[in-house]
């Protein structure tokens, strides 16, 4: 599960500080109390998302794969926006892989967004075009 460290600002309304005692009780450890974790972004020293190596992690990749094969078959005019705000889940291309992701609109200017990848912790601009709508099917497995 991707969590964020003490800097929840990205996440947007609603989020909240993590409680590490009650992460730690819930993180599966081995026998010598170490956990398996991928980071999958880093703001800085104290803000970075990491993920635990599990069943779970698995089915992400599971997704995102499925994803990329659905999206990247769409003409552009598919799947678009009609309208975006603030706080709208979405579907969109991550350029540092070329595959598609979830991701929340965390601000607009003008013809600009910046997207915040729910399931990994990255951020990137995009023009309005460049996100689509997320079907439901992909909504299944719980954001990471």
């Amino acid at each position: 599960e991707a969590l964020p460290t003490s800097d929840s600002s990205k996440l947007g309304e609603g989020a909240a500080e993590v409680d590490w005692s009650q992460l730690a009780a819930s993180l599966p450890a081995s026998a010598n109390n170490t956990v398996d974790v991928f980071v999958s972004a880093a703001c800085h020293p104290r803000c970075f998302w990491v993920h635990t190596i599990s069943e779970a992690s698995g089915q992400l990749e599971e997704l995102t794969e499925a994803m990329t094969a659905s999206y990247s078959k769409l003409r552009e005019s598919e799947l678009r926006l009609s309208s975006v705000k603030v706080g709208d889940v979405c579907c969109a291309m991550f350029q540092g892989d070329g595959k598609w992701y979830r991701a929340r609109v965390m601000d607009m200017k003008d013809d600009e967004l910046d997207v915040f990848f729910l399931d990994y912790g990255d951020s990137q601009y995009l023009s309005r075009g460049e996100i689509k709508v997320l079907r439901s099917e992909f909504l299944a497995l719980p954001f990471q």
